[in-house]
């Protein structure tokens, strides 16, 4: 792997900032190994109880058959990291290409699919975006809301339907039994400003907890200034055998957006308006369990081709998911049994994409069992019916085996759909043609994989392939230099991942984490000259390196991140987050991009250098 474009002066500058970066680790460790004391390090077990939900029905973590990642609080406290969208970019095998940074705007993929192939889930509820993928990741919760993430790699289809081409993303929000106000602020370079308040004030049977978090920033370069605001309401009820949930989420970005769409476009602005809610029961009987559930997501999205000159060229976008589920889990002396249905409407308003709805009605059916509790088999399908399109319907298999106590290998087989967007059929501008003869993608998925764990060290190889039809993708036409999105035939995509995990092996050292994610693919010989579909990462590798002194006071994480993309230059990231911590209150201090090092994601788009964040969290459970 190559590594060159850093920012210093001398001949080896990678070799200069990784002696830099071992000598300071060595001087760290050495002069404070006898003040660091070892705290417990939460590791998930291969085999214990813990209870996963990136699958339909809740399963036991070494019951998956699937390339699961779960980052839980303690890590999430841990990264230098303010926004869920910078929180995956740690993960290897996740592809996080932000246009605008603090989650004003991120297109997120996993093992080499698009922005538009990753299914996003908020306790359990499917967010998408008719108009474009880029708006799946206006979420309308910020970090602070957040208990769990669980990233559940390949297809999902069999799961949840369309759009889960890679992977699935469940995020996990934060629930309290007790009073607790919770108060954090923070600033930084760019004139970056950033404060949340929240408080949990659960009554009895009722839990609830509400926050609402604000920042802003003029920006890392002309044209980036940014300003958000989030607000969120969850709450739920015990009664008897039930258990009500109710959520509601609200989000505004305003953001400049310096050569998002072309390097002529050096003035553009954008602003979208994110609302959700959900209201959700939970019922069980003996051994049956009914989970009936309605939700809502809507998104307003106003972009302007010049802010100072907005009559030049405007749009105004309005969409919105209306969705009703009903879920049902049986078990029996045969494993437990699923059957679900689904129906829902997605419309558009847009004076660029003109009006238009359609419904979607689905049923899933799955079964899992188990073989003397060392073999566990989950299969099953998923099948919708499209206004436009008619019925798909989409198998799976995975199976896991317990090969040791310590070991288990795992495969998995499944076909994965999507739809295209409105954007994809419709849009019409100066340089983008939308193609309204379209039709839906597919791809069949198959992995293996072996999971290893020793004490509190866990070990995971997997190797997959993905056979894809239909892809859509934006082509440029040199005829009359447009962007026109077309239905690529068939690209076979193959990759190896591994990571590891190592629980305190010195007494200063609380974890080390690596991992790494290897694609290739018959698309990066294409014939043409390819907006979104041909750019995935080729190589990528990430290293985290904890430390906790002080009797666990004082910690300090590392994360070290290299990143080779298909028609870019590779580059090497590292950041860090110093924290102390007392009773109720967290003082921190962030710095990305440490060694300023210039990269993009997007070919218009350079990313910030280094950026300096020093910040306080205070928390407080009352009576």
């Amino acid at each position: 792997m190559k590594l060159k474009h850093f920012n210093c002066n001398c001949k080896n500058c990678f070799s200069c900032r990784l002696i830099l970066f071992i000598f300071f680790i060595v001087l760290y460790g050495c002069s404070c190994q006898n003040i660091f004391a070892q705290s417990d390090i939460k590791v998930y077990q291969m085999f214990d109880d813990i209870i996963v939900t990136a699958n339909r029905v809740p399963t036991a973590f070494g019951q998956v058959a699937r390339n699961l990642i779960i980052l839980d609080r303690r890590q999430i406290a841990a990264m230098p990291a303010q926004t869920i969208q910078d929180l995956l970019g740690y993960i290897a095998g996740v592809d996080v290409r932000q246009q605008a940074v603090q989650g004003m705007q991120a297109d997120v993929s996993i093992r080499g699919t698009t922005f538009e192939q990753t299914l996003i889930l908020l306790d359990g509820v499917k967010l998408s975006d008719p108009q474009t993928g880029h708006h799946n990741m206006n979420l309308p919760v910020s970090l602070d809301d957040v208990e769990r993430i669980e990233i559940l790699k390949g297809q999902g289809s069999r799961l949840y339907g369309p759009n889960a081409f890679g992977g699935v993303i469940s995020i996990i929000t934060r629930n309290f039994n007790k009073k607790q106000l919770r108060f954090s602020a923070s600033g930084g370079s760019y004139a970056f400003i950033d404060a949340g308040l929240s408080a949990a004030l659960p009554l009895k049977r009722l839990q609830q907890q509400v926050s609402v978090k604000k920042n802003r920033s003029e920006g890392y370069r002309e044209n980036t200034d940014f300003d958000y605001i989030n607000f969120a309401y969850a709450a739920n009820l015990d009664i008897g055998n039930s258990r009500f949930d109710a959520d509601f989420g609200y989000s505004k970005r305003q953001f400049g957006a310096n050569g998002f769409y072309g390097i002529a476009a050096e003035r553009q602005w954008e602003e979208t308006e994110t609302r959700f809610s959900q209201l959700g029961l939970t019922y069980h009987r003996g051994d049956l369990t009914l989970a009936p559930k309605v939700y809502f997501r809507t998104n307003n999205d106003h972009y302007i081709w010049n802010r100072e000159h907005p009559e030049w060229y405007e749009n105004f976008h309005k969409t919105g998911v209306y969705s009703a589920e009903l879920q049902s889990h049986l078990k029996t002396p045969i494993g437990t049994t699923s059957l679900g249905v689904e129906s829902s409407y997605e419309k558009i308003s847009s004076n660029r994409l003109g009006k238009y709805r359609r419904d979607k009605n689905g049923i899933y059916l799955e079964q899992q069992f188990s073989v003397r509790n060392r073999l566990h088999v989950t299969t099953g399908f998923s099948a919708f019916n499209y206004s436009e399109w008619g019925w798909a319907s989409w198998p799976g298999l995975d199976v896991a085996a317990q090969i040791a106590d310590n070991q288990k290998l795992t495969a998995s087989l499944g076909k994965a759909f999507r739809v295209p967007t409105y954007t994809e059929l419709y849009y019409q501008s100066r340089s983008n043609i939308g193609n309204a003869d379209l039709r839906e993608e597919e791809a069949w998925s198959g992995d293996l994989g072996y999971a290893l764990q020793w004490k509190k060290s866990t070990f995971d190889v997997a190797i997959f392939q993905r056979n894809s039809r239909n892809l859509i993708d934006w082509v440029w036409a040199d005829s009359d230099s447009l962007w026109r999105a077309e239905n690529i035939t068939e690209i076979r995509t193959r990759g190896f991942e591994m990571s590891t995990q190592i629980a305190q092996p010195r007494p200063f050292l609380q974890q080390i984490r690596f991992s790494y994610a290897y694609l290739r693919s018959n698309k990066e010989s294409a014939g043409y000259r390819s907006k979104y579909v041909f750019d995935h990462l080729r190589h990528q590798a990430v290293l985290g390196i904890d430390f906790s002194a002080i009797g666990g006071k004082l910690q300090q994480s590392w994360n070290l991140k290299y990143a080779d993309r298909l028609q870019f230059e590779d580059y090497f990231v590292v950041d860090l987050r110093l924290r102390y911590k007392l009773k109720h209150l967290e003082v921190f201090f962030d710095v990305n991009n440490l060694f300023d090092e210039n990269y993009r994601e997007y070919v218009f788009i350079p990313q910030p250098g280094r950026w300096l964040k020093l910040g306080v969290n205070y928390s407080v459970f009352t009576p």
